[in-house]
Protein backbone atom coordinates (compact mmCIF):
# COMPACT_ATOMS: atom_id res chain seq x y z
CA UNK A 1 0.00 0.00 0.00
CA UNK A 2 1.32 3.40 -1.04
CA UNK A 3 -0.57 5.60 1.10
CA UNK A 4 -3.69 5.63 3.45
CA UNK A 5 -7.25 6.42 3.09
CA UNK A 6 -7.96 10.20 3.11
CA UNK A 7 -10.43 11.08 5.63
CA UNK A 8 -12.14 8.21 6.00
CA UNK A 9 -12.32 4.54 7.38
CA UNK A 10 -13.06 1.61 4.99
CA UNK A 11 -16.31 -0.67 5.55
CA UNK A 12 -17.12 -4.18 4.60
CA UNK A 13 -19.98 -3.05 2.24
CA UNK A 14 -19.77 -4.40 -1.07
CA UNK A 15 -18.61 -3.13 -3.98
CA UNK A 16 -17.39 -3.98 -7.70
CA UNK A 17 -14.90 -1.86 -10.24
CA UNK A 18 -13.27 -2.43 -13.87
CA UNK A 19 -9.71 -2.08 -15.05
CA UNK A 20 -7.78 -1.91 -11.41
CA UNK A 21 -9.95 0.93 -9.95
CA UNK A 22 -12.77 0.30 -7.10
CA UNK A 23 -15.27 2.45 -5.20
CA UNK A 24 -14.73 2.07 -1.63
CA UNK A 25 -17.73 2.95 0.50
CA UNK A 26 -16.14 4.50 4.21
CA UNK A 27 -17.58 6.66 7.24
CA UNK A 28 -16.43 10.21 8.33
CA UNK A 29 -17.57 10.52 11.47
CA UNK A 30 -17.54 8.56 14.90
CA UNK A 31 -20.70 6.99 14.17
CA UNK A 32 -19.72 3.43 13.91
CA UNK A 33 -22.79 2.29 11.61
CA UNK A 34 -22.06 5.03 9.30
CA UNK A 35 -21.44 4.34 5.62
CA UNK A 36 -21.62 7.92 4.68
CA UNK A 37 -19.13 8.27 1.80
CA UNK A 38 -16.84 7.15 -0.90
CA UNK A 39 -13.05 6.99 -2.24
CA UNK A 40 -11.75 5.29 -4.39
CA UNK A 41 -8.53 2.17 -4.59
CA UNK A 42 -6.46 1.50 -7.23
CA UNK A 43 -4.82 -2.09 -7.38
CA UNK A 44 -1.89 -2.68 -9.55
CA UNK A 45 -1.95 -6.83 -9.68
CA UNK A 46 1.02 -7.29 -11.14
CA UNK A 47 3.15 -5.61 -9.20
CA UNK A 48 0.47 -6.48 -6.05
CA UNK A 49 0.82 -2.56 -5.00
CA UNK A 50 -2.29 -0.49 -4.23
CA UNK A 51 -2.81 3.20 -3.92
CA UNK A 52 -6.02 5.09 -2.63
CA UNK A 53 -7.29 8.34 -3.81
CA UNK A 54 -6.06 11.75 -1.94
CA UNK A 55 -9.47 12.71 -1.73
CA UNK A 56 -12.88 11.31 -0.48
CA UNK A 57 -16.75 12.66 -0.66
CA UNK A 58 -20.03 12.53 1.01
CA UNK A 59 -23.15 12.28 -1.74
CA UNK A 60 -24.97 15.27 -2.44
CA UNK A 61 -28.00 16.20 -4.22
CA UNK A 62 -27.16 19.81 -4.80
CA UNK A 63 -23.49 21.83 -5.38
CA UNK A 64 -24.92 23.92 -2.81
CA UNK A 65 -25.39 21.59 -0.08
CA UNK A 66 -22.24 19.97 -0.81
CA UNK A 67 -20.30 23.12 -0.65
CA UNK A 68 -21.89 24.44 2.39
CA UNK A 69 -21.17 21.11 3.61
CA UNK A 70 -17.20 20.82 2.96
CA UNK A 71 -16.65 24.61 3.95
CA UNK A 72 -18.10 23.75 6.91
CA UNK A 73 -15.87 20.58 7.11
CA UNK A 74 -12.68 22.80 6.35
CA UNK A 75 -13.69 25.18 9.27
CA UNK A 76 -13.75 21.90 12.05
CA UNK A 77 -9.82 21.40 10.69
CA UNK A 78 -11.28 18.32 8.88
CA UNK A 79 -13.33 16.42 11.59
CA UNK A 80 -17.05 16.02 10.02
CA UNK A 81 -18.26 15.64 13.81
CA UNK A 82 -17.78 18.95 14.41
CA UNK A 83 -19.05 20.75 11.74
CA UNK A 84 -21.40 23.29 12.16
CA UNK A 85 -23.33 22.80 9.13
CA UNK A 86 -26.24 20.17 10.02
CA UNK A 87 -26.14 17.42 6.92
CA UNK A 88 -28.19 14.16 7.16
CA UNK A 89 -25.76 11.62 5.56
CA UNK A 90 -27.19 9.68 2.57
CA UNK A 91 -26.46 6.33 3.68
CA UNK A 92 -24.37 3.98 1.24
CA UNK A 93 -25.52 0.43 0.43
CA UNK A 94 -23.37 -0.76 -2.16
CA UNK A 95 -20.79 1.13 -5.06
CA UNK A 96 -19.89 0.07 -8.55
CA UNK A 97 -17.56 1.61 -11.13
CA UNK A 98 -18.46 0.59 -14.71
CA UNK A 99 -16.84 2.25 -17.67
CA UNK A 100 -16.18 5.62 -16.59
CA UNK A 101 -19.17 5.33 -14.74
CA UNK A 102 -20.07 5.48 -10.94
CA UNK A 103 -23.22 4.23 -9.29
CA UNK A 104 -24.22 3.92 -5.65
CA UNK A 105 -27.10 2.46 -3.74
CA UNK A 106 -28.71 5.09 -1.27
CA UNK A 107 -30.60 2.79 1.83
CA UNK A 108 -31.23 6.26 3.20
CA UNK A 109 -30.59 9.44 5.09
CA UNK A 110 -30.05 8.18 8.18
CA UNK A 111 -27.43 6.49 9.84
CA UNK A 112 -29.31 3.35 11.34
CA UNK A 113 -32.27 2.40 9.37
CA UNK A 114 -33.17 -1.28 10.23
CA UNK A 115 -34.36 0.71 13.45
CA UNK A 116 -36.29 2.79 12.71
CA UNK A 117 -40.31 2.69 11.97
CA UNK A 118 -39.59 4.46 8.57
CA UNK A 119 -37.17 5.92 6.35
CA UNK A 120 -36.65 8.97 3.72
CA UNK A 121 -36.35 6.89 0.23
CA UNK A 122 -33.86 4.37 -1.73
CA UNK A 123 -32.17 4.88 -4.79
CA UNK A 124 -30.08 3.36 -7.20
CA UNK A 125 -28.45 6.83 -8.90
CA UNK A 126 -25.78 7.86 -10.88
CA UNK A 127 -23.14 9.66 -9.78
CA UNK A 128 -20.49 12.13 -10.27
CA UNK A 129 -17.18 11.21 -9.06
CA UNK A 130 -17.21 14.34 -6.42
CA UNK A 131 -20.47 12.98 -5.15
CA UNK A 132 -23.28 14.79 -6.90
CA UNK A 133 -25.84 13.24 -7.54
CA UNK A 134 -25.82 12.51 -11.92
CA UNK A 135 -28.87 10.46 -12.56
CA UNK A 136 -31.70 9.02 -10.60
CA UNK A 137 -32.18 5.67 -11.99
CA UNK A 138 -34.69 4.23 -9.92
CA UNK A 139 -36.27 4.32 -6.36
CA UNK A 140 -38.87 5.39 -3.80
CA UNK A 141 -39.62 8.69 -2.59
CA UNK A 142 -41.66 9.47 0.90
CA UNK A 143 -41.50 6.05 2.66
CA UNK A 144 -42.55 8.04 6.06
CA UNK A 145 -46.00 9.11 4.48
CA UNK A 146 -46.45 5.24 3.02
CA UNK A 147 -48.86 2.90 5.67
CA UNK A 148 -46.30 0.41 7.61
CA UNK A 149 -42.46 0.03 7.83
CA UNK A 150 -40.76 0.49 4.41
CA UNK A 151 -36.78 0.38 3.59
CA UNK A 152 -34.33 -1.69 1.16
CA UNK A 153 -30.76 -3.02 1.40
CA UNK A 154 -29.25 -3.15 -2.22
CA UNK A 155 -26.13 -4.78 -3.50
CA UNK A 156 -24.70 -4.92 -6.75
CA UNK A 157 -24.05 -8.38 -8.13
CA UNK A 158 -20.76 -9.62 -8.62
CA UNK A 159 -21.03 -9.65 -12.83
CA UNK A 160 -22.09 -5.85 -12.20
CA UNK A 161 -25.60 -6.87 -14.26
CA UNK A 162 -27.38 -7.22 -11.09
CA UNK A 163 -28.99 -5.10 -7.39
CA UNK A 164 -29.78 -7.30 -4.99
CA UNK A 165 -32.38 -6.02 -3.34
CA UNK A 166 -33.97 -6.90 0.02
CA UNK A 167 -36.71 -5.60 1.68
CA UNK A 168 -36.17 -5.04 5.73
CA UNK A 169 -39.61 -5.42 6.67
CA UNK A 170 -42.07 -7.99 6.27
CA UNK A 171 -44.94 -5.64 6.27
CA UNK A 172 -44.17 -3.78 3.14
CA UNK A 173 -45.59 -4.46 -0.30
CA UNK A 174 -43.28 -7.10 -0.79
CA UNK A 175 -43.59 -9.05 2.61
CA UNK A 176 -39.62 -9.30 2.81
CA UNK A 177 -38.80 -10.91 -0.22
CA UNK A 178 -36.01 -9.86 -1.90
CA UNK A 179 -35.79 -9.44 -5.62
CA UNK A 180 -33.37 -8.36 -8.87
CA UNK A 181 -32.86 -4.75 -10.44
CA UNK A 182 -31.58 -5.40 -13.94
CA UNK A 183 -29.21 -2.80 -14.46
CA UNK A 184 -29.63 -2.30 -18.28
CA UNK A 185 -33.33 -1.79 -18.48
CA UNK A 186 -34.32 -1.49 -14.34
CA UNK A 187 -36.81 -4.01 -14.69
CA UNK A 188 -37.53 -6.35 -11.13
CA UNK A 189 -37.16 -9.71 -11.26
CA UNK A 190 -39.25 -12.10 -8.81
CA UNK A 191 -37.14 -14.86 -6.90
CA UNK A 192 -38.46 -18.12 -6.79
CA UNK A 193 -36.02 -20.62 -4.40
CA UNK A 194 -35.16 -24.03 -5.16
CA UNK A 195 -37.50 -26.86 -3.12
CA UNK A 196 -36.15 -26.99 0.19
CA UNK A 197 -34.60 -23.68 0.26
CA UNK A 198 -37.43 -21.25 0.61
CA UNK A 199 -35.66 -19.91 3.92
CA UNK A 200 -32.36 -19.12 1.89
CA UNK A 201 -31.26 -15.65 0.91
CA UNK A 202 -29.69 -14.66 -2.22
CA UNK A 203 -25.70 -13.41 -1.41
CA UNK A 204 -24.54 -13.27 -5.36
CA UNK A 205 -25.16 -13.42 -8.84
CA UNK A 206 -22.45 -14.66 -11.26
CA UNK A 207 -24.10 -14.68 -14.96
CA UNK A 208 -25.99 -17.88 -14.68
CA UNK A 209 -25.54 -18.50 -11.06
CA UNK A 210 -26.40 -17.77 -7.43
CA UNK A 211 -24.70 -18.14 -4.59
CA UNK A 212 -27.35 -18.79 -1.78
CA UNK A 213 -27.38 -19.50 1.83
CA UNK A 214 -29.57 -19.56 5.33
CA UNK A 215 -27.78 -16.87 7.04
CA UNK A 216 -26.14 -19.43 9.13
CA UNK A 217 -24.15 -22.41 8.17
CA UNK A 218 -25.41 -23.14 5.12
CA UNK A 219 -24.19 -22.27 1.69
CA UNK A 220 -25.29 -23.41 -1.68
CA UNK A 221 -24.40 -22.28 -5.56
CA UNK A 222 -27.51 -22.68 -7.58
CA UNK A 223 -28.20 -22.64 -11.38
CA UNK A 224 -30.71 -19.45 -12.29
CA UNK A 225 -33.45 -20.55 -14.87
CA UNK A 226 -34.92 -17.10 -16.53
CA UNK A 227 -38.76 -17.40 -17.25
Amino acid sequence: MDNWCAGGIPMPIAVTGEHDVFPIVCRVDRVLEATNSFTTLTVNFATMTARWSDIGSCVYSKAGTRQAHLDSVTKANGDFSKAVFNYNYPLIGSMQEQAGHLYAFLESSTINPAGLAGMGYYWYIELEFNGLFKNKLWGKDNLSRLPGKHGMRGKFSGDRTWLILSSIFKTDEWKGKQKLLRLSDCTLVDLVMPRGYSAFRVLDVWNNRAFICNEDNKLALCEIIWE
